[in-house]
């Protein structure tokens, strides 16, 4: 069994939060789950005790996710898991005994998936009066800035791109573009982070337009829709926080820039140490194709500098054999 584990577990404090639980400290099986492609992401374990399972994440962010977790929990009780105990290190967490939404995707089965859009809208309504009333203060996003830290974050010394003219781009059109509208609480909704309509993963501390939300959840991973039907979806959405769809939408096209030219610096970073496979290959057709309609619906002269990018990946990506559907 994992020292450490073991060692955490026999602090006072964290056997004193177990026990308001009902937990003993008694370990009889410790798993670790972690897989990341990042050494300082975090680690993940499963430890099981007489009682229960229950779930240790040691990560930086720990006290974040505590009291994302604990704040949500409060409105939705059956959405998010229990906290047990948290430093600024590691947090312990109640086991959801169930398969993710990512995993049932892949398996063919169903996801409530109008239910979980219907929670992250719920969610935003009550984060925005929680913003009011100075009960939670996040930092809005800087859109280009983000953009270059995952570039360099996932890209850096690995595959070599002109992201100078790109960013400028992202700085002087789409984030001023951005800007206007009203931000929200930032939720990364990926659907290995729902457990029927249970969340977790609360790490973020940032404010960002509402549709980086709702695209890590529809439009990232196996889940395969088409435009209609994410735009009944954002409809939904829009109906519950009483948005207008058509302003709504007039900002897609600018989110899809930023969101889309992540993932696939992200998938290409995993391309890049792991090879090339079908899920990869259809995740990076599928940004690419996105990012490449959101250039040419904002008009590629505009955007000369993110259109060159745009094509130096697509270079990339003809290199490497990601085809075409």
């Amino acid at each position: 069994m994992d020292k450490s584990v073991l060692d955490y577990l026999k602090n006072p404090n964290v056997m004193e939060d177990l026990a308001k639980f009902g937990f003993t400290t008694r370990v009889l099986d410790i798993s670790e789950i972690s897989s990341t492609l990042y050494n300082d992401k975090g680690r993940l374990f499963f430890i099981t005790l007489p009682e229960s399972k229950i779930v240790l994440k040691k990560q930086k962010n720990s006290i974040i996710e505590a009291s994302n977790l604990q704040r949500k929990k409060n409105h939705f009780q059956k959405n998010y898991p229990q906290v047990y105990s948290y430093n600024d290190s590691s947090l312990l967490l109640e086991f959801i005994d169930e398969t993710n939404a990512w995993d049932k995707v892949i398996s063919g089965d169903p996801i409530p998936l109008e239910l979980m859009v219907t929670h992250l809208a719920e969610v935003h309504n009550i984060s925005i009066t929680q913003l009011k009333n100075g009960e939670i203060d996040f930092r809005p996003k800087v859109y280009a800035d983000y953009c270059k830290s995952k570039f360099d974050r996932h890209l850096g010394g690995i595959l070599e791109l002109n992201f100078e003219q790109a960013y400028r781009d992202l700085r002087d059109k789409v984030e001023d573009r951005l800007k206007k509208y009203p931000p929200v609480e930032h939720i990364d909704a990926n659907l290995h982070n729902w457990f029927g309509l249970i969340k977790i993963d609360e790490t973020n501390n940032t404010l960002s337009v509402p549709h980086l939300t709702l695209k890590s959840m529809l439009q990232y991973g196996p889940l395969d829709l088409n435009d209609d039907q994410v735009e009944k979806l954002y409809q939904k959405y829009c109906d519950i926080r009483e948005l207008d769809i058509d302003e709504f939408m007039a900002y897609d096209s600018y989110a899809d820039l930023i969101f889309n030219l992540n993932k696939l610096f992200r998938i290409i970073r995993k391309v890049k140490l792991f090879g090339l496979d079908n899920i990869s290959s259809k995740g990076l057709r599928r940004h690419s194709k996105i990012f490449s309609k959101s250039l040419y619906k904002l008009s590629k002269p505009k955007l000369s500098g993110l259109s060159d990018l745009n094509n130096q990946i697509s270079m990339y990506l003809d290199k490497i054999g990601v085809e075409d559907d």
